[in-house]
């Protein structure tokens, strides 16, 4: 499998978004926050799973560090969410998901990329 991050595995649509923050679940590790919504197979899209990630203004100030903690965050999602759609693709379902980090003003890549892996771990058993 690839581990790439294509564009149409971004989550951008706005009733999506917004049925996520209404009726979604979610689940935290620390610095991170991780909102999720398991569709039913009438709703599948194309990609499987679409994650959005957010860094607010508010924690984080500037917006090169906001802008930095995003593209960590991307990165380590990308080489992290091959059993996730491995598992999801076997459901036959589709997954939203959405990141925010809820931390100071910045973090540790190993620290952010290890707080993912357990988030998306409690997603892939859920699922299960």
């Amino acid at each position: 499998m690839k581990l790439t991050f294509p564009k149409k595995e971004r989550l951008t649509s706005k009733k999506t978004i917004d049925r996520l923050f209404t009726e979604g679940k979610n689940f935290s590790a620390f610095p991170l926050v991780l909102k999720y919504e398991l569709s039913s197979t009438a709703e599948v899209v194309e990609p499987l799973v679409q994650i959005a990630i957010s860094v607010p203004k508010r924690k984080v100030k500037f917006a090169v560090d906001r802008n930095r903690l995003k593209r960590q965050l991307r990165e380590a999602y990308r080489l992290n969410k091959s059993q996730l759609l491995e598992k999801v693709n076997k459901l036959n379902q589709s997954l939203a998901l959405f990141l925010i980090y809820n931390g100071g003003e910045t973090a540790d890549y190993h620290l952010l990329e290890t707080k993912l892996k357990v988030l998306l771990n409690k997603v892939e058993n859920l699922i299960e």
